[in-house]
């Protein structure tokens, strides 16, 4: 399978081990220039006030789902539950609000944990959710994100300067 692939993308065996080689040759001096480029406090924190979005974590909710093909068997699982219920549906995992658009219902980010949703209709079914678990929205703050942003900033900073490196060598070269 693996030459076939090459194959169909019409490189060599030898043609693959090169372009490796000049990838981790690249890498390599990326990381050296890394070394020799400082990053400062303040630039790091404009870096952060600037993408907040990626240091904001949204509430998700651990849901479990069951789907009904008609409302009436929708309505007899709903009346059931209660003491001793053992909800038995389809595990979705985390979800934050906006993840289910076939049956978003604002009210299901309301429930607590181990609450039940009302009847959800969907487009072709009925759905009853349970909460399993709840993790509530924080943001990251600035010290605990500050050597993650340093080391994307250091990591941008050597790519752009090996780039213009390497430009002006090709300019200079003869």
């Amino acid at each position: 399978e693996f030459y076939r692939s090459l194959a169909d993308q019409g490189i060599s065996q030898e043609d693959l081990e090169l372009d490796i080689k000049k990838q981790i040759i690249t890498e390599r001096l990326i990381t050296q220039r890394a070394k020799k480029i400082a990053v400062s406090d303040e630039e790091m924190q404009a870096f952060y006030d600037k993408n907040l979005d990626m240091y904001q974590q949204p509430k998700k909710l651990h849901l479990l789902q069951m789907e009904f093909k008609s409302l009436v068997p929708a309505k007899k699982e709903k009346a059931s539950i209660g003491k001793g219920y053992v909800f038995e549906g389809e595990d979705l995992g985390l979800i934050e609000e906006g993840q289910l658009p076939i049956y978003d219902d604002p009210k299901l980010f309301t429930l607590k944990k181990g609450e039940y949703s009302d009847i959800i209709s969907g487009e072709a079914a009925y759905y009853i959710f349970y909460v399993k678990n709840v993790i509530a929205a924080k943001d990251t703050a600035f010290n605990d994100a500050k050597d993650n942003i340093r080391k994307f900033l250091l990591i941008e900073r050597s790519r752009t300067q090996y780039m213009k490196d390497l430009e002006e060598e090709k300019a200079a070269a003869k």
